[in-house]
This record gives structure tokens, sequence and C-alpha cells, in this order.
């Protein structure tokens, strides 16, 4: 299987979630919506709202990081690097990416631990 295939998939994987985010946020807007116009019109608001929302945001998130990452739509802060040659700069990318995933890897490991710990 070539490179260009598994490319290909992934970028299907990461417009298929960027499409179920944009309907977890409008999810959230109409939430939000309902929520404030059943409190000042009906003074009822809508019960779980803000748990509702707290997991839809977070759902967003995650669902929108890969293409975020892929249209290289995070704050950078280049400073410094922006007089770097260019390979110098594509070397520092590439570790500053590495230490990202290595963090990320922490975090997931000590998420599901703490995920097992709770579920016993």
């Amino acid at each position: 299987m070539s490179l260009q295939k598994i490319e290909k998939g992934i970028h299907i994987a990461e417009n298929i979630f960027i499409y179920i985010s944009g309907v977890l946020f409008m999810g959230l807007m109409f939430l939000g919506a309902g929520d404030v116009l059943g409190r000042y019109l009906f003074n009822k608001p809508l019960r779980g709202t803000m748990e509702v929302s707290e997991i839809l945001m977070g759902g967003i998130v995650l669902l929108s990081w890969a293409y975020t990452q892929r249209m290289n739509g995070h704050v950078t802060v280049d400073l410094f690097i922006a007089q770097y040659p260019p390979r110098l700069r594509a070397v520092v990318n590439f570790f500053m990416l590495l230490l990202s995933f290595m963090l990320f890897v922490a975090i997931t490991k000590q998420s599901i631990v703490i995920a097992l710990r709770c579920w016993q």
C-alpha cells in the first residue's frame, strides 16, 4: 500500500471528523440558544445544558484537531524561528511535533490509567 493511499485515507477521515465537529458545534449553538430562550421567555431553562455543552466542546476540539494540524491552523510564535534557515526551521518544527506527540502519548496513558482506576 502506497503512502499516497494512506494519506488520502487520513484526509478522508479528517474531513469526516471536521463535518461531525461542525454538526456538534451547531448542536451546541442550538442548545445554548434554546437555554437562553427558555430561561428568559418561559422562565424554564433547559436542564443539563452546562454538562452537555462541556461534552460537546470536548468532542468539537478533539474531532477538529487533525484538520487544524493539516491546515497549520494552530497558533505559533515564530519570533526566533522565522530567522532560521529553512532547513533548520524544518528540524526545529520536527522536534517540536515530536515533543508534542510524546506529551500527548503521556497524557493518553495517564488518562487510561485514571479511567481504569475509576472503573474499578
